[in-house]
């Protein structure tokens, strides 16, 4: 679910606020058991540029990252460190 900074929109993901400033394919790394190349092969699977910074993302698109980490990254991680 998106919550709102005073900055503006804030991204959270996995139960982690992603850094707005950040680019998407660096801001997921904060995710726990998402490094680099997980993190550009969610962008690329959900069609977004990795270059897009985490305040520019839409909330479809932040759904849709959430969708493939759902469905693909919870299964391989320990239960409870994917936290929706």
């Amino acid at each position: 679910m998106e919550s709102l900074d005073k900055g503006g929109r804030m991204a959270r993901i996995a139960g982690v606020d992603l850094p707005r400033e950040k680019r998407s394919d660096i801001g997921l790394t904060y995710v726990f058991g998402i490094g680099r190349v997980a993190a550009r092969y969610i962008l690329d699977k959900a069609g977004i540029d990795g270059a897009v910074r985490v305040k520019d993302l839409s909330e479809d698109q932040i759904v849709r990252i959430r969708e493939i980490i759902d469905q693909e990254y919870q299964e391989r991680l320990p239960e409870g460190m994917i936290r929706c």
